[in-house]
């Protein structure tokens, strides 16, 4: 039997899927730095596809995990584009200092893809993920994990997490002394709830 994958997702659902924030999903929409590919509709906003989540959640762990700046992801994803005529997850992606390395299909040279340096040795690899897995389990938090925080190997390099998530303590707690109220925590994070959130904020009066 073929195995079947939703192929369009709410901003909401794509958030929870690749951990980009809707914050961060509207305003790459609006700066043209990442469109929806299906598009806008009126009633339900911004539409992701499976091809989507999977180009998000590498441009996540890049900026998010690895600390890539904005302004050189901007200049990859263009020269992707222009070099490969790919996008995020069409090609096999690795990080040297900060600096995101590719396959040239035209050179068969592994290079930084903006410069085109040649890179030697060998660079770390992005992982991508099973998102067809990540989305089987979309919506099936377990009960009894709100308001739990738990560490774990193979989960956002074992930081502390919002249990049955992969959304970070310390994300959260970012927007707690940047001064956001519940209401606009989850808007950023459709899949918090207010028990996580006064959990996390139970360890930032506690600190």
């Amino acid at each position: 039997m073929t195995e079947s994958v939703v192929q369009a997702f709410t901003e909401a659902q794509t958030a929870r899927l690749t951990g980009v924030t809707v914050g961060q999903l509207r305003a790459w929409d609006r700066t043209d730095f990442y469109k929806p590919s299906i598009g806008h509709d009126r009633s339900i906003g911004r539409i992701y596809s499976f091809r989507d989540l999977l180009n998000l959640r590498v441009i996540g762990a890049l900026r998010r995990d690895i600390g890539v700046s904005m302004q050189h992801l901007r200049s990859v994803g263009k020269q992707l584009r222009e070099i490969a005529d790919e996008d995020w997850a069409g090609v096999t992606l690795y990080v040297l200092n900060r600096r995101v390395v590719f396959d040239n299909p035209h050179t068969s040279a592994r290079e930084e893809v903006v410069s085109g340096q040649g890179i030697l040795g060998i660079p770390l690899e992005v992982v991508r993920g099973d998102m067809k897995s990540a989305v089987a389990k979309e919506f099936s938090r377990g009960q009894g994990q709100e308001g739990q925080i738990v560490k774990a190997r193979r989960v956002v390099h074992a930081e502390p997490v919002i249990a049955g998530t992969r959304i970070m303590v310390k994300s959260i707690l970012a927007f707690i002394q940047d001064g956001y109220d519940d209401d606009a925590i989850i808007a950023e994070y459709p899949s918090l709830t207010r028990a996580d959130i006064a959990a996390v904020r139970a360890i930032d009066e506690a600190a």
